[in-house]
């Protein structure tokens, strides 16, 4: 064996050698982290909350109790813990239930004298996402409040009917869960009176379906039906009225499957601030009765003036705000993302106080309403994706707070109003898909200085460029058809008058002709013969 190949044989052997010992480092490795991992265990913080947990109350079930001891809590029964992080994410601390022909048997896990001092210690399991504590003795104790604080825990299944049998329920907020099936019935305290106390209902971001029950109606004391981001369907209900919510503040039907109009009896609603029907199929036109929420015209910051928290989401600005102690303030009325038609009720405009406005992404036309000024208190207005045409009105820039415009894709036409507050909404954006606006800050300007800031004339321009269009287009035709007969009759002519050209042209033409039957006829055989 020469040098060379022992050479190569001892590059070989190293090579393996070193191979092996780099994956016996990365096995250890592996194995080291893997048994990190192992004894990761829970959080110190997490587990006392458990041990402090269990020392409130009794447990009856010595072997879940007994498991409660040493320091990886992720090992204790009834205990989750997410294997990554180490954080406990799942407590299923309920009891049993057993029944027979003869008896029902109710087996408690634990007794807690005071439900509200003994689940305040798992406030500190931030990354609970199951808590599990039914069929156990608490004594008649009342749920805490805290524990609509606990915004990671999602409930679902179905609505309890047991629920709407309290006579006594004030308020219901059960948003941001995945609860399905109906909406419930609530009680009515007294029959006879047809009165109710409930006055708040927050269903919103579950997946509730069906209809809207007309057994709301008897909530009289409602001032808040929220059942947004659900799978409803149907009409809006024409029973709610002013005879039989009178005291409604807050509509939102937000992103469901309601179908039909708009209905009018919403219109007497006086007491209404935030009409949000957006994100459905509603078809018809906008009821011009809208006027008539004189609670739009006169704003009193004391929708809210119980004492609790309410959580109100609204999309103000092109943004999704979520709104608390300030919803006193907000004044909307969002019908975007439907199938509205007609035009925008020139009424609209006597809600002076009219904070966000969006009609957006809809089929309306007809012209942006001239007295679109009065709406004195407007921040937002969306108007975007629709079928309006004609000039923007110049009263749009004597609204002072509007803070977030979009004019997008419609059909205007005409000079861009210069009016104060329009001019610090410079976004090009907000007036994109207008062909016929020119003015700042389009780059598009516009091409006479008669051009009055009301775009009174901008008509008149839009038709003068479509007849301008119309000529260039049969100047056009007119130059390629006789281009044409130009060419055509320059060379057929010639043919036609010279007789040694036109014997030369086709004796050229049969030759060509020739040429390529005798290169088909031959070469098309040898072809096949190489290729079958």
């Amino acid at each position: 064996m020469g040098k060379l190949q022992i050479y190569y044989l001892l590059t070989i052997i190293l090579f393996f050698v070193f191979f092996i010992d780099n994956m016996k480092l990365c096995g250890c490795g592996m194995y080291s982290n893997s048994s990190h991992l192992l004894k990761l265990g829970c959080k110190p913080a997490e587990r006392k909350a458990l041990l402090d947990f269990k020392s409130s109350v009794t447990f009856y079930d010595q072997f879940v109790s007994s498991s409660w001891e040493g320091e990886d809590c992720c090992s204790w029964r009834r205990v989750k813990c997410n294997p990554t992080t180490g954080h406990v994410v799942e407590l299923r601390l309920h009891g049993n239930y057993s029944m027979n022909i003869y008896t029902s048997l109710y087996i408690y896990l634990f007794e807690a004298r005071n439900i509200e001092s003994s689940l305040v210690y798992l406030l500190e399991l931030n990354h609970l996402e199951h808590l599990d504590v039914s069929i156990n003795n608490f004594s008649y104790s009342k749920i805490p409040k805290f524990m609509g604080s606990m915004k990671q825990l999602r409930l679902s299944g179905t609505i309890p009917r047991c629920l709407g049998e309290s006579s006594d329920l004030q308020f219901v907020d059960l948003a941001f869960n995945n609860l399905s099936g109906d909406i419930p019935c609530f009680r009515v305290a007294h029959v006879g009176w047809s009165f109710s106390s409930l006055d708040f209902v927050s269903l919103s971001d579950n997946m509730l379906s069906g209809r809207i029950p007309s057994c709301l109606a008897n909530l009289s004391n409602l001032e808040v039906l929220d059942v947004g981001e659900n799978n409803l369907s149907g009409e809006i209900p024409t029973f709610i009225t002013r005879v039989n919510v009178p005291g409604l503040q807050i509509l939102r039907l937000r992103n469901n499957k309601l179908e039909g109009s708009i209905p009018e009896q919403l219109c007497s609603l006086s007491k209404l601030q935030i009409l949000d029907l957006g994100h459905n199929y509603l078809t018809g036109i906008i009821p011009s009765c809208l006027s008539n929420l004189t609670e739009m015209n006169l704003r009193h910051p004391s929708v809210f003036g119980f004492n609790r928290m309410a959580d109100v989401n609204e999309i103000i600005k092109g943004t999704d705000r979520e709104y608390t102690k300030t919803i006193g303030f907000m004044v909307n009325i969002d019908l975007s993302c439907n199938k509205l038609i007609g035009s925008i009720p020139e009424k609209i405009t006597n809600l002076p106080s009219l904070v966000g406005l969006n009609l957006s992404y809809n089929q309306l036309s007809g012209h942006i309403p001239g007295s679109i000024g009065g709406l004195k208190s407007l921040e937002s207005l969306d108007l975007s994706r629709n079928k309006l045409h004609g000039t923007i009105p110049t009263s749009l820039g004597a609204i002072s707070p509007l803070e977030f415009l979009d004019l997008s894709y419609n059909n205007l036409s005409g000079q861009i109003p210069t009016g104060n507050q329009l001019q610090t909404l410079n976004d090009p954006l907000s007036y994109a898909g207008n062909p016929y606006l020119c003015g700042d800050p389009l780059s598009k300007k516009c091409k006479s200085n008669h051009d009055s800031t009301n775009g009174s004339s901008g008509a008149q321009n839009n038709e003068d460029e479509e007849s301008e269009d119309k000529h260039e287009t049969m100047w056009f035709y007119l130059v390629v058809m006789s281009g044409f007969a130009t060419g055509f009759w320059c060379v057929v002519g010639t043919l036609f008058l010279n007789k040694s050209w036109r014997h030369a042209f086709f004796r050229r033409v049969e030759f060509v002709q020739d040429w390529l039957y005798v290169a088909v006829v031959v070469r098309v055989p040898k072809l096949m013969r190489r290729f079958i």
